[in-house]
């Protein structure tokens, strides 16, 4: 079933390079943002880490071009981040496989483009159809089997971190403001909301990943919780979907209730990274959790897959996170590890946050720090 799956592929991917595949006719001497009317970011894809790492690249646009018309695809679900957060007006939606009809809806509030933004490895034909109809002069993506990508982000910076393509990119269109930190999807009402039932100074512990190759052993899940506890003196917030409340169950046989702070079962993504932010420290697999805890500058222990070391590269937390360790067993995949490969490194991880006064005076006033960078946020970029 694999190899047919990978046949059919193929075959599309090749019907659609035949009929919408084409040259930009952009030459990069002419890469100009301060020229461009319009700059197309395609996240159809809807996930939330993508979407926290490229608002930098979004907030250094605003405020170097107001008057540069930036719209956005994505889905229903991030919709509302690029609206209350990053404060941009033309957001489109799209369903995840978006069929001709619902694209051509689109291109007709879109209408023209100098830039479009993507970063799918493998184009589906909804990435091929948009193209084509919109002929803008440059595409940004990671893409090498087609033509249209006339700027590789991927082969300008090999074996960097995702946020060094997009400083790339700005830097190469003139921009010489660049803004760094990552936007945090936190907003009064949100935090506020979570304060109900977290106060400040709780360690957050997400030990699932969208894939099962993401997901920590049910064992090892409680006994990092437990250690977590033990090692810290601090309450623990386990961050799981509902399909994962058993885990719940599981860690409160070994922990005492007054150590574990329950959480609604559905959390919107406000919500969810009110909560981290809100923390005094972060423990999580490679998820979008990761990247929501550098956006509000916490000490984080981050743990990987190892089957791709670009990847890990790619996307790691943000390299100026402060206390940020990242952790992979050579070959091991998440799923695969035992408490003892985490043990010596992740006991380190715990023990040093008694260490980092930076903490204690940033992070344990009811959440003063995760209400400062909603507002520095706020004021800088709202009416950018």
């Amino acid at each position: 079933m694999g190899l047919i799956s990978k046949f059919r592929d193929r075959l599309r991917l090749n019907l659609y390079r035949a009929k919408y595949d084409f040259k930009c006719e952009g030459k990069l001497e002419d890469f100009n943002f301060a020229k461009f009317h319009t700059v197309v970011i395609s996240k159809i894809d809807g996930k939330l880490g993508d979407t926290q790492v490229i608002t930098p690249f979004i907030t250094s646009l605003k405020k170097s071009y107001p008057k540069l018309r930036i719209v956005i695809l994505t889905s229903d679900g991030l919709k509302p981040l690029y609206d209350q957060c990053l404060h941009l007006k033309s957001v489109l939606v799209l369903s995840k496989r978006p069929q001709q009809t619902e694209l051509d809806e689109c291109l007709k509030e879109i209408l023209t483009c100098d830039l479009f933004v993507t970063l799918e490895a493998k184009f589906r034909f909804h990435d091929f159809y948009l193209l084509n109809k919109l002929k803008p002069k440059f595409v940004a993506g990671i893409n090498h089997e087609v033509d249209c990508v006339n700027l590789n982000l991927a082969d300008r910076n090999p074996n960097s971190h995702i946020t060094a393509y997009f400083e790339d990119l700005l830097r190469l269109g003139g921009c010489t403001k660049i803004f760094s930190d990552y936007v945090p999807f936190t907003t009064y009402d949100s935090l506020n909301k979570v304060k109900e039932f977290c106060k400040a100074g709780q360690i957050s512990f997400a030990p699932w990943g969208a894939s099962k190759h993401k997901h920590l052993k049910d064992e090892v899940i409680v006994k990092i919780a437990q250690k977590i506890v033990e090692l810290t003196g601090q309450k623990l917030v386990l961050l799981v979907p509902p399909d994962g409340n058993y885990l719940k169950e599981q860690v409160l046989k070994v922990l005492p209730k007054e150590n574990f702070i329950k959480v609604p079962d559905k959390l919107n993504v406000f919500e969810l990274a009110s909560i981290i932010s809100l923390s005094k420290a972060v423990v999580s697999v490679d998820t979008a959790n990761v990247h929501l805890t550098c956006a509000s500058k916490l000490p984080l222990f981050a743990i990987y897959n190892a089957n791709h070391q670009k990847l890990i590269t790619l996307w790691a937390p943000h390299p100026k996170n402060p206390h940020t360790k990242v952790f992979y067993l050579q070959n091991r995949m998440i799923d695969e590890l035992s408490y003892q490969d985490l043990q010596e490194s992740l006991e380190g991880f715990l023990g040093s946050l008694k260490e980092i006064t930076a903490i204690d005076a940033n992070y344990t006033q009811e959440g003063n720090n995760a209400y400062n960078l909603c507002h520095k946020f706020a004021k800088k970029y709202r009416k950018a």
